[in-house]
C-alpha cells in the first residue's frame, strides 16, 4: 500500500493545486449546515392531503428505487425537499430516507412505519423521492426487483456490508480527504481564540488554594511553555508571558534552551512531539464513532502548519501541508486506515453491532468520520458540525449517495436507509422528488387520522 501513496505524491504540487480549486479560505469560513442547505438540492411541491391521492402516489411510486423521508415544516411554508440547515448528528449530514418498496409501503399503511425503525415517523409530513442510476435484480418479495448496485457515486451495501466501492480507490481517496482535512483544520485552528483557553487554565491554577505562590508560579510557567511548544504562542510572546520582563536574561536563556538546544528546527521538534502522543483518543461505548482520534495530536499538526507558514512568509498553507505530507502525512493516512480496521475487527470480536464485512469502503467511511470529529473538537468557534464535514469529505471524493440494505453501517439502530449529500448541487439529476404529503399514518395506531376501513383499502391497493 505504501507504493500507492508514493505514486500519489509523485506529482504532489498538481494534487494540491487541484485541491485548492475545491476549497478556499472564504468557503471554509462559510461552512456549516445552513450553507449546505442553501447550496444543495432543493425542491418545493405543494403538500398533498387527500387520502385518495396519497394512496395513488404510494401505489404508483413504491418500488426498489423509491424512498420516503419524514419532515417537519421549518417555517410557515410547505416543507421543502432539501438538506436540513441544522447539523445535529455525527452521521453524514444530508437527506435520509427509508426504502419505500411495495412491502414497506404496505407496512407504512398498517403500522405507521415503513421499516422497523421509527425515527421521525411521527413528523407531520413526508416526501417521496427516487434515486436514479441504480441497478436492480428480480426479487421474489417485490415484482419490481431489488437494488443490487449503483454508479460509482452511489455506494450500495448489502446486509453483510459488501458493496460496489473499488478498493483500488482507497489510498487515493483517503489521501485526498486527509489533505482537505489539513487545509480546513489550518483555517479552523485559531491561536488567538485558543489563548483564551490558556488564560482559563491559568486562572484555575491561580485560584487553587492548595498550591503555594511558588507552586502556582511554576505551574503557570509550565502551562505557558507547553502552549509555546504547541504553537499557541510564538517565541517572544512566550518569553514575555513566562518571565514578565525581558531583563530577566537568565529566565530567557533557560526557556530558549528548552527549545533551541534540543531541536534544530520545528520539523524535528514536531517529529519528537508526535512520537510522544497517542494517535487515538477516548471513545465512549455510547458513541456511534467507531474510532476516535486524539485532538491534541492534531493540534500539534495544526501548530506545525501555522509555524512553518509564518517562518517562510507564505500567504498560503499549501507549502506547509506539502512539507508535512512529505515527511509524516503519508504514514499517518496509512496508520489511521489500519487503526480503523483494527477497531472494526475488535468490535466484531466483542459482538458489538457492526457490519459483518469490513470492506475498503468501511475503512474510508470511518476514516472520514474520525477526521470530522477532530474538526469539531478543534474548531474554537463552537460550531459543532462533524456531520457536515463527514458528508463533505465523502462528497469531495465523488460519493453522493449511500444506500444501506441492512448492514447498520450508517447507524446501528437504522440498518436500512439511504443518505444523499450532493454537496453544492442545487440541481441534482440523480434524485427525483416525487411529491410532499401529509403524514396521515403518524397516529395510525389509534386511528386518529385515517379510518380503519381506509387503511385496509390502502393496504389492499398496494398489495
Amino acid at each position: 500500500m505504501l507504493n500507492e501513496y508514493k505514486k500519489i505524491y509523485k506529482d504532489w504540487n498538481n494534487f494540491l493545486n487541484e485541491a485548492g480549486k475545491v476549497l478556499t479560505g472564504t468557503e471554509i469560513e462559510d461552512m456549516g449546515g445552513e450553507y449546505q442547505s442553501l447550496t444543495s438540492l432543493s425542491s418545493n411541491k405543494k403538500v398533498i392531503k387527500d387520502i385518495d391521492q396519497i394512496r395513488l402516489a404510494l401505489t404508483k411510486h413504491a418500488g426498489p428505487k423509491s424512498y420516503i423521508t419524514f419532515v417537519k415544516a421549518w417555517d410557515e411554508n410547505d416543507p421543502s425537499f432539501s438538506v436540513n440547515p441544522t447539523v445535529s448528528y455525527n452521521t453524514p449530514h444530508g437527506i435520509y430516507g427509508y426504502p419505500l418498496t411495495r412491502q414497506n409501503a404496505q407496512k407504512l399503511a398498517s403500522t405507521g412505519k415503513p421499516t422497523d425503525s421509527e425515527f421521525a415517523s411521527d413528523y407531520d409530513y413526508f416526501h417521496i423521492f427516487k434515486i436514479k442510476d441504480l441497478r436492480t435484480t428480480p426479487s421474489l418479495e417485490d415484482p419490481e426487483g431489488e437494488v443490487v448496485s449503483g454508479e460509482d457515486s452511489h455506494i450500495v451495501l448489502d446486509e453483510l456490508g459488501k458493496n460496489n466501492y473499488s478498493r483500488q480507490n482507497l489510498s487515493k481517496d483517503a489521501t485526498e480527504i486527509f489533505t482537505k482535512f489539513l487545509f480546513i483544520m489550518s483555517h479552523k485552528f485559531d491561536k488567538k481564540k485558543t489563548r483564551k483557553y490558556i488564560a482559563i487554565e491559568q486562572d484555575k491554577i491561580i485560584d487553587d488554594e492548595n498550591l503555594s505562590e511558588k507552586q502556582k508560579d511554576q505551574k503557570c510557567k509550565w502551562v505557558r511553555s507547553q502552549n509555546f511548544y504547541h504553537g499557541y504562542l510564538d517565541a517572544n510572546e512566550a518569553l514575555t508571558t513566562m518571565t514578565g520582563d525581558f531583563k530577566d536574561n537568565e529566565s530567557q536563556r533557560e526557556i530558549q534552551k528548552l527549545y533551541t538546544d534540543k531541536f534544530d528546527d520545528i520539523e524535528e521538534y514536531l517529529k519528537w512531539q508526535l512520537s510522544q502522543e497517542d494517535l487515538t483518543g477516548y471513545n465512549s461505548p455510547y458513541s456511534n464513532n467507531k474510532i476516535v482520534l486524539n485532538d491534541k495530536y492534531f493540534s500539534y499538526v495544526a501548530a506545525y502548519i501555522h509555524t512553518f507558514t509564518n517562518q517562510n512568509n507564505n500567504e498560503s498553507y499549501y507549502p506547509a501541508i506539502r512539507e508535512f505530507m512529505t515527511f509524516k502525512g503519508s504514514v499517518l493516512v496509512r496508520d489511521i486506515l489500519k487503526l480503523c480496521k483494527t477497531e472494526l475487527e475488535q468490535a466484531q470480536e466483542y459482538g458489538n453491532q457492526v457490519t459483518k464485512s469490513i470492506t475498503a469502503f468501511h475503512l474510508l467511511y470511518y476514516f472520514a468520520q474520525s477526521l470530522s470529529h477532530i474538526l469539531e473538537e478543534i474548531d474554537t468557534t463552537g460550531n459543532k458540525s462533524s456531520g457536515y464535514f463527514f458528508s463533505l469529505f465523502l462528497n469531495l471524493v465523488g460519493i453522493t449517495n449511500i444506500i444501506d440494505q441492512g448492514s447498520s453501517t450508517i447507524h446501528p439502530n437504522e440498518p436500512r436507509q439511504s443518505v444523499n449529500f450532493s454537496f453544492e448541487s442545487a440541481t441534482d439529476n440523480n434524485i427525483e422528488h416525487v411529491g410532499t404529503y401529509l403524514n396521515i399514518f403518524k397516529d395510525i395506531e389509534v386511528r386518529s387520522t385515517i379510518s380503519h376501513e381506509a387503511a385496509m383499502q390502502l393496504i389492499s391497493t398496494i398489495t
